[in-house]
């Protein structure tokens, strides 16, 4: 995503922009956005196109499309600017009152249930997701900034692994886009080519409302957003310590739940599975 040009040489404060992939790279590490700034080649973004692929988040993709559009009004990768911070949505729906928000991912669940997205002692947000959130939250960030007047609902649609409906059936009517270095960016990159009447009345999509996660995480972003700004404007240097030690935090609780899950006791019994 590019954001609009500024002058040739210009290197004020207002021509330094935060993006939502920005966003989620500066909070895990400030000095690799910080090169992707200044254009370095980054191969973060091959390894995710790659990952994507892998995953069959393009069929999902073209499954939800096909899903949302029983909304004629609905746009896919709709951009947001507001001053110096800018997203681009997965599915944007704008009524009277409010603004629906729609996420996409190719990650499975259980159940439409909220719950699972915190972690079971706390209204913290569930390691596993947390990424996902961060995300969303960005985006309903730019979003109220951009429509003051009305309230921003944030959701996310993943696959419901529980689902009855024929997945080989649907997924037999998807046809791939061939991509090409001309291709339009902002077009799908598979289509939906059944019945899609019959799809919107069984489909295994869930669309989960996740405001609270973002009600959650809003303060940390707006905070962080405004430090990486600060950051790569060179007027916060210090913030990269921070950042390593939330690294070295993450992966020792990782490692720890990790261990937790596969260790035995003596008499060769599972011990209980650590419960975040």
């Amino acid at each position: 995503m590019t954001p609009p040009a500024s002058p040739q040489g210009s290197t004020t404060k207002q021509s330094i922009r935060l993006s939502k992939s920005d966003f989620m790279l500066g909070y895990d590490c400030p000095f690799k956005l910080k090169y992707r700034k200044a254009g370095y080649p980054d191969s973060l973004r091959d390894n995710e196109m790659l990952e994507f692929f892998a995953e069959a988040g393009f069929m999902v993709e073209a499954i939800a499309h096909a899903v949302m559009r029983a909304n004629p009004l609905v746009e896919f990768e709709k951009t947001l600017s507001h001053e110096r911070y800018y997203a681009r949505l997965d599915g944007f729906e704008e009524f009277a009152d409010r603004i629906v928000l729609t996420e996409i991912k190719a990650k499975s669940v259980e159940s439409a249930d909220p719950e699972q997205f915190f972690k079971k002692k706390s209204r913290e947000v569930n390691g596993d997701w947390l990424q996902y959130m961060l995300d969303i939250t960005f985006q309903v960030m730019v979003a109220e900034a951009c429509y003051p007047g009305k309230r921003v609902e944030p959701r996310i649609c993943v696959v419901n692994k529980n689902s009855p409906c024929g997945i080989d059936a649907i997924f037999r009517n998807i046809d791939l886009i061939e991509d090409s270095a001309d291709r339009d960016r902002s077009l799908p990159r598979a289509v939906y080519t059944g019945d899609v009447e019959a799809l919107r009345a069984d489909h295994f999509l869930e669309f989960i409302d996740v405001r609270e996660c973002v009600d959650v995480l809003m303060p940390e972003v707006r905070a962080k957003a405004k430090e990486l700004l600060m950051f790569l404007h060179g007027e916060r240097p210090d913030i990269t310590r921070n950042s390593v030690f939330r690294r070295a935090r993450r992966a020792s609780t990782a490692m720890s739940t990790r261990s937790a899950t596969v260790s035995q006791n003596a008499g060769g019994r599972p011990h209980r599975t650590a419960r975040t």
